[in-house]
């Protein structure tokens, strides 16, 4: 629609100019009413287009509302908030405990970061997240609400459905080493590891891109940390796995045993971590619900 009116505009204003040029051959006195109409016309297609971009912002948000089921139904109007783009993704990761934005932006590493403030935003407006200043530091952390908790059922439950009845194999395109690393993180069983003291763990991914193969998780006073660059402490094991036959192991597809017979993961250093990596090395939550496992 607006492109449409700006060059309906946009001809009418070079139709004046063409028949001032025809005139401008006629006469002067032609010439100076041709151009003074011109201007007139000018004119009158800015003041038109500056109503039209004052407007923008209210047509933008009927367009908006547009978009919705347009239904009294609470499953409707519940969907129009938390089934947008990355949306339960985002709330997989609220829920998981992540609450800084670049924490999140780890969890969802494909996310654009002013798709994911918009959606912050939408959350926040839904009262799902209170958005709250950082007290020493900058930025602000967003926190999970009552109301936003009460989701959570409904978020794992989609997993667990995807799990049971998603066979298609894993693409290229789904086996993304940022995000699982950033799970595997979150679940490690720090128990195995010294409670004063550290445990660094080397994870070389074959098959991920060159800048994102090398990873370590750094558990520090069983306290988890992962880095991206060499974080300068003596490595207690090295494990070198196939990202695809890591992702397997992580997603419950197939075991660890069966992933070293296929050479799919490696491992190097303090046989007493190797022995209880099967231990320590938790899974993901979603895991246990593959017909597989």
């Amino acid at each position: 629609m607006a492109v449409g009116f700006l060059f309906d505009a946009q001809l009418a204003v070079t139709k004046q100019i063409i028949i001032a040029a025809i005139h401008f051959f006629i006469s002067p006195y032609v010439m100076f009413s041709s151009i003074l109409m011109v201007f007139q016309g000018i004119s009158s297609s800015l003041n038109v287009l500056g109503t039209f971009k004052n407007s923008s912002d209210l047509i933008t948000r009927v367009m908006e509302k547009s978009k919705g089921y347009g239904q009294f139904c609470p499953v409707a109007r519940a969907a129009e908030i938390v089934t947008a783009r990355w949306t339960p993704v985002l709330l997989r990761e609220l829920l998981a405990g992540s609450c800084k934005f670049n924490d999140l932006r780890n969890g969802v590493p494909q996310m654009s970061p002013s798709l994911l403030s918009k959606r912050l935003n939408e959350l926040e407006d839904a009262g799902i997240v209170n958005k709250k200043k950082i007290p020493k530091g900058r930025g602000h952390e967003y926190l999970i609400t009552e109301s936003g908790k009460e989701l959570a059922p409904i978020v794992m439950t989609l997993g667990i459905w995807g799990q049971k009845f998603i066979e298609d194999e894993f693409s290229e395109y789904d086996l993304d080493p940022s995000l699982l690393m950033w799970d595997i993180q979150r679940r490690l069983d720090t128990k195995f590891f010294p409670k004063k003291g550290r445990f660094v763990s080397h994870f070389y991914l074959v098959g991920a891109p060159k800048e994102r193969r090398n990873w370590w998780l750094v558990v520090s006073d069983r306290n988890v940390d992962l880095c991206i660059h060499h974080p300068g402490f003596e490595e207690d094991i090295s494990v070198e796995a196939c990202l695809r036959g890591l992702t397997e192991v992580w997603m419950g597809q197939t075991s660890v045993e069966e992933a070293k017979k296929k050479n799919h993961l490696l491992f190097n250093g303090n046989k007493k971590y190797i022995k209880s990596f099967k231990d320590w090395f938790l899974l993901s939550p979603f895991a246990e619900h593959h017909p597989n496992s």
